[in-house]
């Protein structure tokens, strides 16, 4: 378990595909919005991503209502498999309340 303050900033990984997906469909506010446009690292198709575990549950927010509110089967499955994988980065963190 990784110790982290509340805003302290930690890299996420996120495939273009994955940004894109965010930036489509979740309905995240334009802060969290920015910080993907800006994230330039591509690097074999990913990105990194600087955010605070405050911006990881923002993500994990968004994705989860666009999931709950999605017909299509195949994009719920893609949204529900990247909250998954958030969720399972932030079962991994210890945040400190200073």
């Amino acid at each position: 378990m990784k110790a982290v303050r509340r805003d302290e900033e930690f890299k996420i990984r996120f495939t273009v595909e994955e940004r894109d997906l965010i930036l489509e469909v979740a309905l995240v506010d334009g802060a969290v919005a920015e910080l993907l446009r800006r994230a330039t690292d591509v690097e074999r198709g990913e990105i990194a991503v600087s955010c605070s575990a405050d911006v990881l549950d923002d993500f994990l927010g968004a994705i989860a209502a666009a999931a709950n509110h999605c017909d299509e089967a195949g994009l719920r499955s893609r949204l529900d498999r990247l909250y998954d994988r958030l969720e399972k980065l932030e079962r991994t963190l210890l945040v400190l309340d200073e």
